[in-house]
């Protein structure tokens, strides 16, 4: 499950992406942000601010504010993060029926490995 800010942050990142928000644009505050996107608290939208900070996708002034940067490069790898992770919980699923199948055949024949 992808947590609020992530989402929220998301959100920021399309319409970057878009250009909804433009290069040195300066962003409300968080608080008016959570006010312009329904469901989201303050302190989550000030965590994903924090997050998209890190990653390139702002730059902040105290006292100022947060600014819109230039879409970091996204490499092939992120892109394709939708697909590998959802190949990673598939490859996972079919390992833990794996387990689960041979931890019951070992509890029907009697055996439990341990010693």
């Amino acid at each position: 499950m992808t947590a609020k800010y992530e989402k929220f942050a998301e959100i920021i990142r399309g319409r970057i992406r878009s250009g909804e928000l433009e290069p040195d644009e300066m962003l409300p505050g968080y608080r008016v942000l959570a006010e312009q996107v329904t469901g989201y608290s303050p302190g989550t939208v000030q965590k994903a601010l924090q997050v998209l900070l890190n990653e390139g996708w702002l730059s902040v002034t105290p006292a100022v504010g947060y600014f819109v940067n230039r879409p970091p490069a996204e490499s092939p790898d992120t892109l394709d993060f939708t697909s590998e992770l959802a190949a990673l919980k598939s490859a996972l699923g079919e390992l833990t029926e794996r387990v689960e199948r041979l931890e019951t055949g070992a509890i029907r024949s009697g055996s439990t490995g341990r010693t």
